[in-house]
């Protein structure tokens, strides 16, 4: 039996889009629940073996209040990443300030979107890597 090696990057989402994604080259945390259970995985795994990649809020309010949400993390040394850890505890406050919807708005489009906006910050990263393929 061939185990195969994690991968760098790891993809922390509630998104079926992404859960299902089997093209994405990236492992897939899948959680269950919305917005905010993302960010509570997201906090657990910063605490141990992995760094903050993409920003926990996406870039407008009603994606904000999207059920769906994926955040990209690399695999680090070890240690705390605080400064991520800092960014999620901000993004918390600033989605419940945000009348966040309970369970999300849940549209395919805004499943679309979200898987999108991850894709998009994968690619930045192998071209900010200088990586011939992507990440």
């Amino acid at each position: 039996m061939t185990m195969s090696r994690p991968r760098r990057y790891l993809a922390v989402t509630n998104n079926p889009l992404v859960i299902s994604g089997k093209d994405l080259p990236v492992d897939i945390a899948p959680v269950e629940g919305d917005a905010l259970a993302v960010l509570t995985e997201a906090e657990d795994l910063l605490t141990r073996e992995y760094s903050l990649v993409s920003a926990p809020l996406p870039p407008n309010v009603p994606m904000m209040r999207c059920r769906w949400r994926s955040l990209l993390l690399r695999a680090s040394e070890g240690g705390t990443d605080v400064e991520g850890l800092r960014m999620i505890g901000r993004a918390r406050e600033r989605l419940t300030l945000q009348a966040h919807t309970p369970g999300g708005l849940a549209s395919d489009d805004y499943a679309a979107l979200d898987r999108e906006y991850l894709e998009r910050g994968l690619r930045d990263l192998s071209i900010l890597e200088g990586l011939e393929e992507p990440v």
